[in-house]
């Protein structure tokens, strides 16, 4: 399954540079339509609930150039939220 994660375009180093891994791999990246400021990357991953669409990692900066996921959540085509957090081990 395909989800998208919608990110500010000047964010992605530390996307990029994340120690816990996104949800998936990254399959392809590209400007958003509605806002030149985001990139949107399309993951494939086997870890979405069923109705998948879009993926929300939060994440916690641990340092000046380091952060880490700290929960994942998931939403659907229209942006309702469809599963529980999944909160990552520390």
């Amino acid at each position: 399954m395909t989800v998208e994660l919608h990110v500010a375009t000047a964010l992605l180093h530390d996307i990029d540079s994340a120690r816990n891994p996104l949800p998936g791999r990254e399959v392809a990246r590209r400007t958003s339509p509605v806002n030149p400021t985001v990139t949107i990357l399309d993951l494939e991953t086997a870890e979405a609930p069923e109705g998948a669409a879009l993926v929300d990692p939060i994440f916690q900066r641990t340092g000046f150039h380091d952060i880490r996921i700290t929960e994942i959540r998931w939403y659907d085509r229209d942006g309702y939220f469809i599963a529980p957090s999944i909160p990552l081990a520390a």
